[in-house]
This record gives structure tokens, sequence and C-alpha cells, in this order.
């Protein structure tokens, strides 16, 4: 039942069912001079921790790392399901040759201010 709630919520607060990161240009372009591992790991710990209880639903969100490309593109997300039918954001890294990641943040304009900041502390 408490899913249930915050999924509701979740969803309540994107408007619409139909709004996802993924319709749209990143909301931030950032670059970390980090290995593509390294900036996965650095985005998950700030993550997990900027959205331990600071967040619209209020509840305890992890991030997990999804390989796209290996060695070349991953993804970090909430490991949770948080809503019904849409996605609230998710962090897009690339590699760039010769060294360093491109971080792309793609979130529902609800969720930037907690997002953006915590994916901030890992560019550099």
């Amino acid at each position: 039942m408490r899913i249930l709630i915050a999924g509701l919520a979740a969803l309540a607060l994107a408007g619409c069912a139909h709004i996802t990161p993924r319709d749209n240009e990143p909301s931030v372009t950032l670059h970390s001079s980090a290995s593509l591992d390294d900036t996965a790991a650095c985005v998950v710990r700030s993550l997990n921790t900027q959205m331990h209880t600071n967040n619209p639903l209020g509840v305890s969100i992890t991030h997990k790392t999804e390989i796209i490309e290996p060695g070349r593109v991953y993804e970090v997300s909430p490991q949770q399901t948080i809503t019904l039918t849409a996605e609230i954001y998710f962090i897009r890294l690339t590699a760039v040759q010769p060294s360093g990641t491109r971080i792309d943040v793609h979130v529902i304009s609800t969720w930037r201010d907690q997002v953006e900041p915590a994916v901030r502390f890992c560019a550099t």
C-alpha cells in the first residue's frame, strides 16, 4: 500500500503519466575528468546520499548503474520503481576520448533541485 501511495504521489508531481525525461534534451550537461567507472561510482554515491530522504516523495531512494555499451555508455537511475508509469530521472554517462566522462542529466522539472546538485558534485 505504501508503495502504491508513493507511486501515486510521484505521478501527481510529474503532472502527467506520459512525461518522461527521455523525451527531451538533457537538463544539464557536465564533464568529469574522472574515468567512466569512477564517475558512475561518484554519481551513485552522491545521489544515494542526496536522495536518502531529501526528495519530493520523502522516502529513501537508492541508485544503480546500467551498462548500455561496455566501456562507453552507462546510465544511473533509481533502483526502485518509484512511479507507476513514468520515469522521473536518469543520468547518462559517456566516455570521452582521450579521457574523462560527459554527464547528461535527464530529469523532470519538479526533481531538478534534488538531482542536479547531487550530480554536479561529481563534475570537475
